[in-house]
């Protein structure tokens, strides 16, 4: 009855080790996709930036076409 009440805590505590691992994985992807999105929101601010007042309403980046929208939007094709 011991045996079975130690395999038994053993599993619980595997799985609870097994989630907290997911969980501080989830935590360190969720910070690492705003730290993108802020840099892509940066990037975009300086690319419009710099075709705005230019006659570029596209251009092709590694077989990307991208569309400036009114010199204020990015487009993706």
């Amino acid at each position: 009855m011991a045996e079975l009440q130690n395999e038994k805590q053993a599993q619980n505590e595997q799985f609870l080790q097994t989630l907290e691992n997911f969980v501080r994985r989830y935590l360190r992807v969720r910070d690492t996709i705003k730290e993108l999105n802020k840099e892509k929101k940066d990037l975009e601010e300086a690319i419009i930036q710099m075709v705005e007042g230019t006659d570029i309403d596209h251009i092709i980046v590694d077989g990307s076409v991208v569309e400036f929208e009114n010199k204020t939007k990015i487009k993706l094709k």
